[in-house]
Protein backbone atom coordinates (compact mmCIF):
# COMPACT_ATOMS: atom_id res chain seq x y z
CA UNK A 1 0.00 0.00 0.00
CA UNK A 2 2.26 2.47 0.62
CA UNK A 3 4.56 1.42 -2.51
CA UNK A 4 1.31 2.11 -4.75
CA UNK A 5 0.60 5.65 -2.89
CA UNK A 6 4.10 6.58 -3.61
CA UNK A 7 3.70 5.44 -6.76
CA UNK A 8 0.72 7.78 -7.46
CA UNK A 9 -2.22 5.34 -6.77
CA UNK A 10 -5.39 5.51 -5.35
CA UNK A 11 -5.42 2.62 -1.90
CA UNK A 12 -8.23 1.35 -0.21
CA UNK A 13 -8.16 -1.35 2.08
CA UNK A 14 -11.38 -3.60 3.10
CA UNK A 15 -11.67 -5.01 6.64
CA UNK A 16 -14.37 -5.52 9.48
CA UNK A 17 -15.89 -2.06 11.02
CA UNK A 18 -14.71 -3.12 14.10
CA UNK A 19 -10.69 -3.26 13.38
CA UNK A 20 -11.33 0.26 12.00
CA UNK A 21 -9.18 2.08 14.69
CA UNK A 22 -6.01 -0.77 14.57
CA UNK A 23 -6.06 -1.09 11.18
CA UNK A 24 -5.80 2.93 10.60
CA UNK A 25 -2.70 3.50 12.75
CA UNK A 26 -1.01 1.15 10.62
CA UNK A 27 -1.88 2.54 7.41
CA UNK A 28 -0.73 5.65 5.12
CA UNK A 29 -3.02 8.18 6.25
CA UNK A 30 -4.05 8.73 2.58
CA UNK A 31 -5.57 5.17 2.67
CA UNK A 32 -9.23 4.72 2.26
CA UNK A 33 -11.22 2.50 4.71
CA UNK A 34 -13.85 0.48 3.16
CA UNK A 35 -15.88 -1.43 6.08
CA UNK A 36 -17.10 -4.87 5.50
CA UNK A 37 -17.41 -8.14 6.38
CA UNK A 38 -17.55 -10.05 10.32
CA UNK A 39 -14.52 -10.29 13.19
CA UNK A 40 -12.42 -13.73 13.01
CA UNK A 41 -14.49 -14.85 15.99
CA UNK A 42 -17.63 -14.35 14.20
CA UNK A 43 -16.31 -16.51 11.51
CA UNK A 44 -15.19 -19.23 13.32
CA UNK A 45 -18.63 -19.37 15.83
CA UNK A 46 -20.82 -19.38 12.57
CA UNK A 47 -19.00 -21.65 10.99
CA UNK A 48 -18.74 -23.86 14.26
CA UNK A 49 -22.50 -23.92 14.34
CA UNK A 50 -23.47 -24.50 10.68
CA UNK A 51 -21.52 -27.86 10.61
CA UNK A 52 -21.91 -28.45 14.42
CA UNK A 53 -17.84 -28.71 14.99
CA UNK A 54 -15.62 -27.15 17.60
CA UNK A 55 -14.68 -23.94 17.43
CA UNK A 56 -11.08 -24.33 18.22
CA UNK A 57 -10.45 -26.93 16.14
CA UNK A 58 -12.63 -27.21 12.68
CA UNK A 59 -13.15 -30.07 10.81
CA UNK A 60 -12.68 -29.49 6.89
CA UNK A 61 -16.32 -28.58 6.42
CA UNK A 62 -15.91 -26.02 8.92
CA UNK A 63 -12.36 -24.43 7.48
CA UNK A 64 -14.44 -24.36 3.94
CA UNK A 65 -17.60 -22.95 5.51
CA UNK A 66 -15.64 -20.75 7.35
CA UNK A 67 -14.03 -19.03 4.57
CA UNK A 68 -15.99 -20.17 1.29
CA UNK A 69 -19.50 -19.62 3.05
CA UNK A 70 -19.56 -17.23 6.13
CA UNK A 71 -16.79 -15.30 5.24
CA UNK A 72 -19.07 -14.41 2.15
CA UNK A 73 -22.36 -14.51 3.70
CA UNK A 74 -21.17 -11.72 6.07
CA UNK A 75 -19.47 -9.42 3.79
CA UNK A 76 -21.23 -9.41 0.38
CA UNK A 77 -23.58 -6.52 0.91
CA UNK A 78 -21.71 -3.95 2.35
CA UNK A 79 -18.19 -5.08 0.14
CA UNK A 80 -20.35 -5.05 -2.96
CA UNK A 81 -21.77 -1.73 -2.11
CA UNK A 82 -18.26 -0.05 -0.95
CA UNK A 83 -16.13 -1.32 -3.63
CA UNK A 84 -18.83 0.04 -6.68
CA UNK A 85 -18.72 2.98 -4.89
CA UNK A 86 -15.12 3.36 -4.50
CA UNK A 87 -14.76 1.73 -7.95
CA UNK A 88 -11.09 -0.08 -8.27
CA UNK A 89 -8.83 -0.66 -11.35
CA UNK A 90 -7.36 -3.91 -9.33
CA UNK A 91 -8.18 -5.86 -6.14
CA UNK A 92 -5.26 -7.66 -4.11
CA UNK A 93 -6.78 -10.09 -1.66
CA UNK A 94 -5.24 -12.76 0.24
CA UNK A 95 -4.60 -16.53 -0.05
CA UNK A 96 -7.77 -17.31 2.05
CA UNK A 97 -9.96 -14.29 1.12
CA UNK A 98 -12.80 -15.34 -1.04
CA UNK A 99 -14.42 -11.95 -1.65
CA UNK A 100 -11.86 -10.74 -3.12
CA UNK A 101 -12.06 -12.82 -6.23
CA UNK A 102 -16.03 -12.58 -5.82
CA UNK A 103 -15.84 -8.76 -5.88
CA UNK A 104 -13.09 -9.20 -8.96
CA UNK A 105 -16.10 -11.05 -10.86
CA UNK A 106 -19.06 -8.55 -9.67
CA UNK A 107 -16.61 -5.16 -11.19
CA UNK A 108 -15.13 -7.37 -13.71
CA UNK A 109 -11.80 -6.27 -12.45
CA UNK A 110 -8.50 -8.09 -12.69
CA UNK A 111 -7.67 -9.34 -8.86
CA UNK A 112 -4.32 -11.00 -7.85
CA UNK A 113 -3.82 -13.53 -5.18
CA UNK A 114 -1.25 -12.80 -2.13
CA UNK A 115 0.45 -15.74 -0.80
CA UNK A 116 1.30 -15.16 2.70
CA UNK A 117 1.50 -18.50 4.07
CA UNK A 118 2.23 -22.40 3.49
CA UNK A 119 0.08 -24.02 0.96
CA UNK A 120 -3.65 -24.49 1.18
CA UNK A 121 -3.99 -28.00 1.63
CA UNK A 122 -5.49 -29.49 -1.14
CA UNK A 123 -8.81 -31.12 1.03
CA UNK A 124 -9.57 -27.74 2.61
CA UNK A 125 -8.99 -26.10 -0.60
CA UNK A 126 -11.64 -27.90 -2.12
CA UNK A 127 -13.61 -27.52 1.03
CA UNK A 128 -13.41 -23.39 0.44
CA UNK A 129 -13.78 -23.51 -3.11
CA UNK A 130 -17.19 -25.75 -2.64
CA UNK A 131 -18.92 -23.92 -0.24
CA UNK A 132 -17.88 -20.23 -2.66
CA UNK A 133 -19.03 -21.66 -5.57
CA UNK A 134 -22.41 -22.10 -3.94
CA UNK A 135 -22.63 -18.28 -3.40
CA UNK A 136 -21.01 -17.32 -6.83
CA UNK A 137 -23.45 -19.49 -8.51
CA UNK A 138 -26.45 -18.05 -6.45
CA UNK A 139 -25.25 -14.44 -8.16
CA UNK A 140 -24.90 -15.39 -11.72
CA UNK A 141 -20.90 -15.54 -11.30
CA UNK A 142 -17.61 -17.48 -11.82
CA UNK A 143 -14.93 -17.16 -9.37
CA UNK A 144 -12.28 -15.80 -11.68
CA UNK A 145 -8.61 -17.12 -12.22
CA UNK A 146 -5.74 -14.68 -10.41
CA UNK A 147 -3.88 -12.27 -13.01
CA UNK A 148 -0.59 -13.30 -10.39
CA UNK A 149 0.31 -14.81 -7.24
CA UNK A 150 2.19 -12.20 -4.89
CA UNK A 151 4.52 -14.38 -3.02
CA UNK A 152 5.84 -14.05 0.71
CA UNK A 153 6.01 -17.40 1.38
CA UNK A 154 9.72 -18.47 -0.09
CA UNK A 155 10.31 -21.81 -1.95
CA UNK A 156 13.05 -23.11 0.45
CA UNK A 157 9.93 -23.38 3.21
CA UNK A 158 8.07 -25.27 0.44
CA UNK A 159 7.74 -29.10 -0.14
CA UNK A 160 7.67 -28.68 -3.93
CA UNK A 161 8.71 -25.05 -5.44
CA UNK A 162 6.73 -23.43 -7.19
CA UNK A 163 8.16 -21.83 -10.25
CA UNK A 164 4.76 -20.44 -12.33
CA UNK A 165 5.28 -17.44 -15.03
CA UNK A 166 2.26 -15.83 -12.91
CA UNK A 167 4.46 -16.08 -9.62
CA UNK A 168 5.76 -13.01 -8.35
CA UNK A 169 8.23 -14.24 -5.36
CA UNK A 170 8.10 -10.91 -2.83
CA UNK A 171 10.53 -9.99 -0.04
CA UNK A 172 8.76 -10.55 3.23
CA UNK A 173 9.95 -7.99 5.83
CA UNK A 174 8.94 -7.34 9.53
CA UNK A 175 6.05 -4.56 10.30
CA UNK A 176 7.30 -0.93 10.93
CA UNK A 177 5.30 1.71 11.85
CA UNK A 178 5.55 5.02 10.79
CA UNK A 179 5.76 6.84 14.37
CA UNK A 180 8.91 8.68 13.98
CA UNK A 181 9.54 7.47 17.75
CA UNK A 182 9.45 4.10 17.25
CA UNK A 183 13.44 4.32 16.30
CA UNK A 184 14.39 5.36 19.82
CA UNK A 185 12.05 3.22 21.57
CA UNK A 186 14.29 0.39 20.13
CA UNK A 187 17.50 1.87 20.18
CA UNK A 188 18.97 0.50 23.06
CA UNK A 189 17.24 -3.05 23.44
CA UNK A 190 19.52 -5.22 25.33
CA UNK A 191 19.70 -8.98 23.67
CA UNK A 192 16.51 -10.78 24.18
CA UNK A 193 14.01 -13.47 23.84
CA UNK A 194 10.79 -12.48 21.83
CA UNK A 195 7.81 -14.76 23.33
CA UNK A 196 4.26 -13.83 21.82
CA UNK A 197 1.75 -15.75 20.56
CA UNK A 198 0.05 -13.34 18.27
CA UNK A 199 -2.48 -10.32 18.82
CA UNK A 200 -5.02 -12.75 19.28
CA UNK A 201 -6.92 -14.69 22.06
CA UNK A 202 -3.48 -14.94 23.81
CA UNK A 203 -2.76 -17.55 27.04
CA UNK A 204 -1.21 -15.12 29.49
CA UNK A 205 -0.64 -17.68 31.66
CA UNK A 206 1.40 -20.00 29.12
CA UNK A 207 3.31 -17.18 28.78
CA UNK A 208 4.20 -16.15 31.88
CA UNK A 209 5.39 -19.51 32.87
CA UNK A 210 7.10 -19.70 29.00
CA UNK A 211 8.86 -16.18 30.42
CA UNK A 212 9.22 -16.88 33.78
CA UNK A 213 11.36 -20.16 32.78
CA UNK A 214 13.27 -18.41 30.29
CA UNK A 215 14.52 -15.86 32.64
CA UNK A 216 15.52 -18.49 35.44
CA UNK A 217 18.03 -19.70 32.62
CA UNK A 218 19.56 -16.21 32.53
CA UNK A 219 18.01 -14.63 29.54
CA UNK A 220 16.02 -11.08 29.14
CA UNK A 221 12.29 -11.76 27.74
CA UNK A 222 10.21 -9.76 26.04
CA UNK A 223 6.70 -11.28 25.94
CA UNK A 224 4.07 -9.38 24.14
CA UNK A 225 0.72 -8.78 26.00
CA UNK A 226 -1.16 -9.43 22.27
CA UNK A 227 -4.91 -8.59 22.50
CA UNK A 228 -8.37 -9.08 22.78
CA UNK A 229 -11.00 -8.52 19.67
CA UNK A 230 -8.47 -5.64 18.96
CA UNK A 231 -8.26 -3.66 22.09
CA UNK A 232 -4.67 -4.05 24.12
CA UNK A 233 -5.17 -6.25 27.14
CA UNK A 234 -5.74 -3.53 30.23
CA UNK A 235 -2.57 -3.57 32.79
CA UNK A 236 -4.88 -6.04 35.16
CA UNK A 237 -4.67 -9.00 32.84
CA UNK A 238 -0.68 -9.37 32.85
CA UNK A 239 1.84 -9.59 34.95
CA UNK A 240 4.11 -6.99 35.86
CA UNK A 241 7.26 -6.62 34.46
CA UNK A 242 10.88 -7.71 36.46
CA UNK A 243 14.33 -7.15 36.04
CA UNK A 244 14.28 -9.76 33.22
CA UNK A 245 10.51 -10.00 31.84
CA UNK A 246 9.31 -7.31 29.77
CA UNK A 247 5.62 -7.40 28.97
CA UNK A 248 4.86 -4.96 26.11
CA UNK A 249 1.39 -4.56 24.42
CA UNK A 250 1.06 -4.26 20.53
CA UNK A 251 4.01 -3.01 18.65
CA UNK A 252 4.92 -3.50 15.35
CA UNK A 253 7.11 -6.37 14.70
CA UNK A 254 10.24 -4.77 13.37
CA UNK A 255 10.59 -2.97 16.88
CA UNK A 256 10.30 -5.98 19.20
CA UNK A 257 12.65 -7.69 16.81
CA UNK A 258 15.33 -5.48 17.72
CA UNK A 259 17.78 -7.21 19.73
CA UNK A 260 16.24 -10.53 19.57
CA UNK A 261 18.62 -13.42 19.64
CA UNK A 262 15.58 -15.85 18.89
CA UNK A 263 11.85 -15.75 18.64
CA UNK A 264 9.34 -17.84 20.46
CA UNK A 265 6.12 -18.05 18.67
CA UNK A 266 3.36 -20.51 17.90
CA UNK A 267 3.96 -20.37 14.42
CA UNK A 268 1.70 -17.50 12.66
CA UNK A 269 3.36 -17.02 8.98
CA UNK A 270 3.49 -13.10 9.62
CA UNK A 271 6.02 -13.76 13.13
CA UNK A 272 7.25 -16.52 11.48
CA UNK A 273 8.02 -14.66 7.95
CA UNK A 274 9.22 -11.32 9.59
CA UNK A 275 11.95 -13.40 12.16
CA UNK A 276 13.42 -14.85 9.46
CA UNK A 277 13.93 -12.06 7.37
CA UNK A 278 15.92 -11.16 9.91
CA UNK A 279 18.05 -14.10 9.98
CA UNK A 280 16.41 -15.02 13.35
CA UNK A 281 16.16 -18.58 14.08
CA UNK A 282 12.66 -19.67 15.88
CA UNK A 283 11.30 -22.10 18.87
CA UNK A 284 7.07 -22.96 17.60
CA UNK A 285 4.57 -24.21 19.66
CA UNK A 286 1.82 -24.39 16.65
CA UNK A 287 -1.59 -23.62 18.41
CA UNK A 288 -3.64 -24.95 15.20
CA UNK A 289 -4.81 -23.88 11.63
CA UNK A 290 -1.67 -23.34 9.38
CA UNK A 291 0.71 -23.20 12.52
CA UNK A 292 1.89 -26.99 12.56
CA UNK A 293 2.29 -26.94 8.62
CA UNK A 294 4.64 -23.64 8.87
CA UNK A 295 6.50 -25.48 12.10
CA UNK A 296 7.22 -28.29 10.13
CA UNK A 297 8.82 -26.23 7.15
CA UNK A 298 10.54 -24.31 9.75
CA UNK A 299 12.15 -27.26 11.39
CA UNK A 300 12.15 -28.68 7.67
CA UNK A 301 14.88 -25.90 6.72
CA UNK A 302 16.68 -26.44 9.51
CA UNK A 303 15.95 -23.05 11.35
CA UNK A 304 14.21 -23.75 14.21
CA UNK A 305 12.70 -25.85 17.05
CA UNK A 306 9.04 -27.56 17.71
CA UNK A 307 7.72 -28.52 20.73
CA UNK A 308 4.31 -30.05 21.94
CA UNK A 309 4.10 -28.27 25.43
CA UNK A 310 5.10 -24.96 27.01
CA UNK A 311 6.93 -26.93 29.49
CA UNK A 312 9.67 -27.25 26.60
CA UNK A 313 10.01 -24.06 25.27
CA UNK A 314 13.09 -23.07 27.73
CA UNK A 315 14.96 -26.15 26.70
CA UNK A 316 14.12 -25.61 23.08
CA UNK A 317 15.67 -22.39 23.14
CA UNK A 318 19.06 -23.64 25.07
CA UNK A 319 19.29 -26.32 22.08
CA UNK A 320 18.54 -23.61 19.67
CA UNK A 321 21.33 -20.74 21.06
CA UNK A 322 23.80 -23.71 21.80
CA UNK A 323 25.13 -23.53 18.35
CA UNK A 324 25.19 -21.88 15.40
CA UNK A 325 23.39 -24.23 12.81
CA UNK A 326 19.90 -22.76 13.51
CA UNK A 327 21.19 -19.40 12.81
CA UNK A 328 23.32 -20.08 9.84
CA UNK A 329 19.72 -21.63 8.39
CA UNK A 330 17.61 -18.94 9.92
CA UNK A 331 20.28 -16.31 7.33
CA UNK A 332 20.08 -18.50 4.84
CA UNK A 333 16.56 -17.84 4.82
CA UNK A 334 16.64 -14.39 5.46
CA UNK A 335 18.98 -14.16 1.87
CA UNK A 336 16.27 -16.16 -0.58
CA UNK A 337 13.70 -14.04 1.32
CA UNK A 338 15.62 -10.56 0.39
CA UNK A 339 15.91 -12.03 -3.24
CA UNK A 340 12.19 -11.89 -3.81
CA UNK A 341 10.95 -8.54 -5.59
CA UNK A 342 10.83 -5.48 -3.32
CA UNK A 343 6.81 -3.94 -3.01
CA UNK A 344 7.88 -0.98 -5.75
CA UNK A 345 8.46 -3.58 -8.43
CA UNK A 346 5.05 -5.03 -7.63
CA UNK A 347 3.38 -2.55 -7.79
CA UNK A 348 4.87 -1.93 -11.09
CA UNK A 349 4.02 -5.30 -12.38
CA UNK A 350 0.62 -4.94 -11.46
CA UNK A 351 0.33 -1.45 -13.35
CA UNK A 352 1.73 -2.83 -16.34
CA UNK A 353 -0.14 -6.01 -16.31
CA UNK A 354 -3.34 -4.24 -15.63
CA UNK A 355 -2.46 -1.18 -18.28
Amino acid sequence: MHAAIEAGHAVAVMVSEELRTLVETQLPSSTTFLPAGPMPMVLASVAAERTAGDLMHPTVEGIGETFGGVQLDYAIDDAVLAARTWAPDVIVSDMYNTLGPYLSAVLAVPWHEFVMTVDIPEQWLRAITAAAEKRFDTAGLRIPEPTSIIDLWPNALRDKPVTTANRWPMQATAHRSADPAASTRTATREKHVLVTLGTTFPDTAALSTIADSLAEGGMHVVVTRAMMLGEDLPDSAVPGDTTTVSWVPFRPLAELLVGAVAVVTAGGAGTVLAALSQGIPLVLWPQGADQPAIAESVVRAGAGVSVTDSSRVAAAVHELLAGDDHRVAAQRLAAQISSGMGPREIVGRITMVNG
